[in-house]
């Protein structure tokens, strides 16, 4: 073969290895993105969800605020605590509960809230 030849050959064997390479970094960069492709078409996916809760929420939120009121008018009318804790309120299952409870909770600060705080070496 003469000395052209080899050049020719030479450079077709170049352009196929660059034409490899530049695929490769193509495909990489493609996998590279796939989990923010994912990631932002899951968050798309909620996006409906989110606006049915926020629609829902108003209506929600009077039906609190009808139960507060109430209770609240229920409290006043019968003028005492007693009554509060008494056996026909929704915090009579709560305060019960509290009787119950072999000794008084701990008190935690802010930063260990999540967490039970321990007392006299015992958790809480």
């Amino acid at each position: 073969m003469s000395a052209t030849a080899w050049i020719v050959v030479a450079l077709v064997v170049w352009a196929i290895a660059v034409d490899n390479r530049l695929v490769q970094l193509r495909n990489r960069i493609a996998n590279a993105f796939a989990p923010i492709d994912v990631q932002l078409k899951r968050r798309y996916d909620l996006v409906p969800h989110l606006v049915e809760v926020a629609r829902g929420y108003p209506a929600h939120e009077a039906a609190m605020l009808e139960l507060v009121y109430n209770f609240g008018a229920e409290v006043r009318e019968h003028r005492g605590l007693a009554w509060l804790f008494g056996s026909g309120t929704m915090l009579a299952g709560f305060a019960g509960r509290q009787a119950a409870c072999p000794r008084p909770l701990c008190r935690g600060s802010a930063s260990t809230w999540p967490m039970p705080v321990p007392c006299n070496g015992r958790a809480a």
